[in-house]
């Protein structure tokens, strides 16, 4: 999959038109601290040039409630639609952010449950979403009952 390393919004024209062709483009950002506003504001420009970008914000499951609040609050400036829970292997519960997006009836898209990416990324499934605010559901498919 090409790379390419893009800081401006010129640089980001450039790279799209030289993967015109792809079925997908996948654009990550440096992260950025909730703290400094204008550097959320930065990225604006980026994503005003994909007008059709499907934006998920990356959030670890290590955050504290009351900084997952905040956190949703101040990249809500850029849009998303999604958000993806990062470090599920770190955290002891995944529950504030978990909470605080259901909440907010937030998309849950992704999980990341390793530092294998993207081996160790996976879809945010009911049943998988499920098995961690409930620990004590284990994840396994039902039980058929034996033919006859």
């Amino acid at each position: 999959t090409p790379l390419h390393v893009v800081r401006t919004p010129g640089e980001l024209d450039r790279a799209l038109r030289a993967e015109q062709d792809a079925d997908l483009v996948l654009l990550d950002s440096m992260g950025r601290s909730p703290q400094h506003r204008e550097g959320i504001a930065d990225l604006q420009p980026f994503l005003q040039r994909l007008p059709n970008a499907e934006v998920h914000l990356v959030v670890s499951a290590t955050t504290k409630g009351s900084d997952v609040e905040e956190i949703l609050q101040r990249f809500r400036l850029l849009a998303y639609q999604h958000v993806a829970i990062s470090k599920l292997d770190e955290a002891r519960s995944p529950g504030p952010v978990l909470g605080l997006a259901l909440q907010r009836d937030l998309s849950i898209s992704y999980l990341t449950t390793g530092q294998e990416v993207p081996d160790d990324l996976e879809s945010a499934t009911s049943r998988r979403l499920a098995t961690l605010l409930l620990p004590s559901i284990r994840e396994r498919r039902p039980q058929r009952s034996p033919r006859a």
